[in-house]
């Protein structure tokens, strides 16, 4: 469409109000997730520092860690039941069946994402590149899963490997970890829970949101430009 330059330098300025305010919003978002993860990190590094009362012990001292099994490809798709959970952050599909319950931490063994701690609310599929960690001897699953989150950079240091970087079962074993009673275990697992649920829901809630900003302003840029022939 070829409406008057008058009616063109309107709705250009109508646009540009619109992407400015979409940017901004995306920046102003994407701060505040920055600003609630370091408050996040800040208060379980706080909480898993102990004194020398506490005993330390390797993870591999009170822990079971095994590797996931490869399975076949062609039963992998977009949609099913069960997540696979491999060397990346996010699953590699979906199969119809599963090798691992639910509430259980894992660690990507391979790929980019080598050193990835995560924690799986549902049955899931553990691939050949996944580590799933299975707390033993005085230790709960999810108190676990905030002390090796919390060691996720060393974790990712240790990748090893010219081509597709990988991490050894070894590296994960020996990291030192704090090892109080049981009762306060499960007292600061339930208090870094809420700190990460509101960093999920946060993270969860930014695409959300960014993609509404985007759907109004198509709608608005359609409207605008959708003039009637005059032929």
């Amino acid at each position: 469409p070829l409406p008057p330059l008058p009616v063109q330098h309107e709705i250009v300025r109508i646009l540009d109000i619109f992407t400015s305010l979409t940017t901004e919003l995306a920046t102003e978002l994407a701060t505040e997730l920055t600003a609630r993860k370091r408050q996040y990190a800040y208060y379980r590094d706080r909480l898993l520092t102990f004194g020398k009362k506490v005993p330390r012990v390797k993870l591999g001292e009170v822990s079971k860690i095994t590797k996931g099994v490869q399975f076949n490809k062609t039963d992998m798709g977009n949609f099913g039941t069960y997540p696979v959970i491999n060397g990346g952050v996010n699953p590699s599909g979906y199969i119809e069946r599963y090798n691992q319950k639910e509430n259980t931490v894992t660690v990507s063994q391979g790929g980019a994402s080598a050193g990835f701690v995560n924690w799986l609310h549902t049955k899931f599929w553990a691939g050949a590149h996944c580590y799933v960690i299975k707390g033993e001897k005085y230790v709960t699953d999810k108190y676990l899963y905030h002390c090796i989150k919390s060691k996720e950079y060393k974790l990712r240091a240790c990748q090893y490997g010219a081509g597709i970087p990988a991490l050894s079962k070894s590296t994960i074993e020996e990291l030192d970890i704090p090892l109080p009673p049981l009762s306060d275990q499960k007292h600061l697992a339930a208090i870094l829970d809420r700190f990460d649920a509101l960093c999920n829901d946060l993270t969860d809630g930014i695409p959300a949101e960014i993609a509404v900003r985007k759907k109004q302003y198509a709608y608005y840029r359609d409207k605008l430009l959708d003039f009637k022939r005059l032929n």
